[in-house]
């Protein structure tokens, strides 16, 4: 197992690394691949992710401040009770998780234009104010999920479940939907369907 050091990575792959609860500061973390790796309430601070990929690792309860992440690819993923907005601003955040659990997230005006949220669940999470315009949200589960002033133009919904969306209160143009969770998005206008 090779340990994790607070030094800069560049093109080297990790496996099963645990580092629950850890701190780094001013790090770039460019080109590598973690597999089955554990942060679980790590702090990042100034620090740099850019084209890597995590598969079945545990973020949940990390902290990014001031830090990026750029073509970065999450699958099998946890990453829990995380506050985005703490990342380094301004900057556009495009995600790209597979089958990942970003429950009780905030990503709270933030620009997310073409992430793609792919068959995860997204519970509890704030997207308000926030940008998702063109994202691919395929077979996400968005239960008790806050979208409010939210852009959804052109977002794809297909097969996505449990989401409740005002349309008089999020831009929702061209965005795809499927049935019959689609049926939701007629609550705001007070009909009963049969």
């Amino acid at each position: 197992m090779k340990k994790f050091e607070p030094k800069d990575y560049y093109g080297q792959d990790f496996k099963s690394i645990h580092e629950d609860g850890t701190i780094f500061s001013d790090l770039i973390i460019e080109n590598c691949q973690f597999q089955s790796c554990s942060f679980v309430q790590t702090k990042w601070h100034r620090c740099k992710f850019e084209d890597c990929v995590f598969d079945r690792c545990d973020f949940s309860l990390a902290e990014f401040n001031k830090s990026s992440f750029v073509n970065v690819a999450l699958t099998h993923s946890k990453m829990m009770s995380i506050d985005w907005t703490k990342l380094n601003i301004p900057f556009s955040l495009e995600l790209k998780c597979e089958q990942c659990i970003l429950d009780h997230s905030i990503f709270y005006g933030l620009n997310m234009k073409n992430s793609h949220i792919v068959e995860s669940s997204a519970k509890h999470v704030i997207f308000e104010e926030a940008d998702l315009s063109s994202a691919t949200l395929i077979g996400s589960d968005f239960e008790q999920t806050r979208f409010h002033n939210t852009n959804l133009s052109g977002s794809n919904f297909s097969k996505a479940s449990n989401y409740s969306i005002d349309y008089q209160y999020n831009s929702i143009k061209k965005a795809i939907f499927s049935l019959p969770e689609a049926a939701s998005l007629l609550t705001a206008l007070g009909i009963i369907l049969k």
